[in-house]
């Protein structure tokens, strides 16, 4: 490819059996007002009409690359999306999600102003297909490893999904993502922020992240891939950004909890009581509850404090509690 061809940005897309929404998806990637842009879309053995709709926005813009493999996982599919990839940046798009027309543009504007190796965007949460942005108010700003610790553990600013940032190329050249891994975002992106040398963040959102009922933040499926990455990111903040802490704690307070709410759905405590042990030790040891007290804004934290705190005090409690949530809900 000669060098006047070479794109600012390569996006990459895996799509896998998403029929119903990846239309909308691939549109509003066609309809970027970046026009130094590619989009590597790979066809991660769909069995659905998935490929055929990658094939007919192939041929209507050669933007798009569309690359059609055997099933093998969103973490390979990324991975060959990102060696195909020719862009001094790299960004991600999920095939049910969508994106504002200025996204890419936008991204990169704030990534040049800041000679910065990660932009970071702002998202909507879309429920029910309705938008919120409960995130707060960021303008533009570089950050440092320490105060991007504390943000992306707050549940207040951006999070470990890879797909509402943008990245120097440079980054992946020792990094993969891994297969049959649950949560991996959680341990890319933390990796990620290591290496990078330079790190901005602007609030306004520009992806539309969509909660499907099979995701894995809707799931009760037992998984714990995300403790154990959020055990591990808590010990690199602990070893590195003492002032990020109580955020790292209050995240693997939140995610353990989590599972060990997926834990009481199945009915699997014995299964797994040695986590559910363990966990609740940590949570005395290390006085979580009142480590979170400490954490603003306090209205992120406020329901996980009440959990936390029963669950501590007695996980009989609060497996009566948990008990009568269900009843209720079902």
């Amino acid at each position: 490819m000669r060098e006047k061809d070479i794109p600012t940005v390569s996006v990459v897309i895996p799509v896998y059996n998403c029929e119903s929404d990846l239309r909308q998806c691939l549109e509003s990637l066609y309809n970027q007002t970046c026009t130094d842009i590619e989009f590597i879309v790979v066809d991660d053995g769909s069995t659905d009409g998935s490929s055929a709709i990658c094939d007919e926005i192939g041929l209507k813009d050669d933007r798009f690359h569309i690359v059609h493999i055997k099933n093998q996982g969103v973490s390979a599919a990324r991975n060959l999306g990102i060696q195909l990839a020719q862009g001094q940046y790299i960004g991600f798009v999920d095939a049910d999600d969508w994106i504002e027309p200025d996204t890419f543009a936008y991204a990169v504007s704030n990534a040049k102003q800041n000679n910065a190796d990660i932009s970071i965007y702002g998202y909507w949460d879309v429920r029910d297909e309705i938008d919120y942005n409960e995130k707060k108010s960021f303008p533009l700003q570089q950050i440092s490893h320490e105060r991007a610790f504390q943000l992306i553990n707050s549940f207040q600013a951006f999070d470990y999904q890879v797909w509402d940032k943008i990245y120097k190329r440079e980054l992946f050249d020792n990094l993969a993502f891994r297969n049959s891994i649950k949560d991996e975002d959680v341990r890319m992106t933390t990796k990620l922020l290591e290496q990078a040398n330079i790190i901005c963040y602007d609030a306004t959102p520009k992806y539309h992240y969509r909660h499907s009922t099979t995701s894995r933040s809707q799931s009760r499926e037992v998984c714990l891939d995300g403790p154990f990455f959020a055990r591990q990111m808590l010990h690199l903040v602990e070893t590195k950004y003492p002032r990020a802490v109580a955020y790292a704690l209050f995240r693997y307070a939140v995610v353990c909890v989590w599972e060990y709410d997926h834990i009481l759905y199945a009915g699997q405590n014995n299964t797994y009581l040695e986590f559910c042990q363990s966990f609740v030790s940590i949570l005395r040891k290390r006085n979580v509850v009142q480590e979170m007290r400490n954490i603003k804004p306090y209205a992120a934290v406020r329901p996980y404090i009440r959990k936390l705190s029963l669950l501590s005090l007695s996980p009989a409690l609060y497996r009566i509690y948990h008990t009568v949530l269900r009843r209720h809900h079902v």
